[in-house]
């Protein structure tokens, strides 16, 4: 288990940047040390301790998704490390007028404040109060910071569903400066990929070859209004071929992420 939390986490990074394929051969890796230091116990290692050519394979797996990398990340030491799973969201909720964390908190700090933060929801605890009613304490995330949020019972029960851990959301809040801390409670919430204001019309993705196209069409999975084109771009000068894929797909950031981090995608362009 420890070996699987520092591949999760990175750790073998320089020795191997698929870390899909070190999380999976874990066992491999610590069944192979047993029987290193096993023979070397019983004398096996080699004559007068010398080191062995070894080869090892590690077992052939598909790179993690960005948002999978960056998921298991946060479950191995507790927070996001190579990067943070709204990154991608950056430019779209700034045309949705969607505050960061810590612009919030800095309005908030000139007086009370009402506004929409998105977050990735880290955390979830729920408590009775004195008269019996459940209440809730969400912990999310945003690339400026993580924060709670407090959640009354009626406005748990609406939206349970999205307060769940993994889910991106954007949550509408009143914060109130209390003894110097800034104090959020919940007014509604609402699923990132949901709204119109993050989905792409259209995607072209920039190919030099045809190897992705596979890896491509297994995170083109969620049906939607937008289109997809694929160019690939031959050797020949000025020539390129687009292909528009048929039917329609939801395009989201995260989504368009995940493909331009397929090796071999040299680009791609949303609209």
């Amino acid at each position: 288990r420890a070996l699987e939390s520092l591949a999760a986490a990175g750790a073998f990074d320089t020795l191997e940047p698929n870390r899909a394929a070190v999380h999976a051969s874990c066992d491999r890796i610590l069944g192979w040390a047993a029987k290193e230091t096993e023979d070397r116990r019983s004398g096996q290692g080699g004559l007068f301790g010398a080191t062995a050519d070894i080869s090892f394979e590690l077992t052939a797996a598909e790179p993690w998704l960005p948002a999978d990398r960056l998921s298991r990340e946060f479950e191995s030491v507790g927070f996001f490390l190579s990067g943070h799973p709204l990154d991608d969201y950056e430019e779209a909720l700034r045309r949705a007028r969607v505050k960061t964390y810590a612009a919030f908190k800095a309005a908030a700090a000139r007086g009370a404040a009402v506004d929409r933060i998105a977050g990735v929801v880290t955390g979830r605890q729920e408590k009775r109060g004195r008269k019996g009613s459940r209440y809730g304490i969400v912990t999310l995330s945003d690339p400026t910071g993580q924060y709670e949020v407090f959640v009354f019972s009626e406005v748990l029960a609406a939206n349970s569903d999205m307060l769940t851990v993994g889910e991106r959301v954007i949550v509408s809040v009143e914060g109130e400066m209390r003894n110097g801390e800034l104090r959020l409670t919940l007014a509604g919430c609402e699923r990132l990929d949901k709204q119109s204001s993050v989905l792409a019309a259209s995607l072209r993705i920039f190919l030099d070859d045809a190897g992705p196209i596979e890896s491509i069409a297994r995170r083109l999975t969620d049906p939607g209004d937008g289109r997809v084109s694929v160019i690939l771009r031959l050797d020949a000068p000025c020539r390129d071929v687009e292909i528009d894929l048929p039917g329609g797909y939801q395009i989201t950031p995260q989504i368009s992420g995940a493909i331009k981090a397929i090796a071999g995608v040299a680009s791609v362009e949303t609209v």
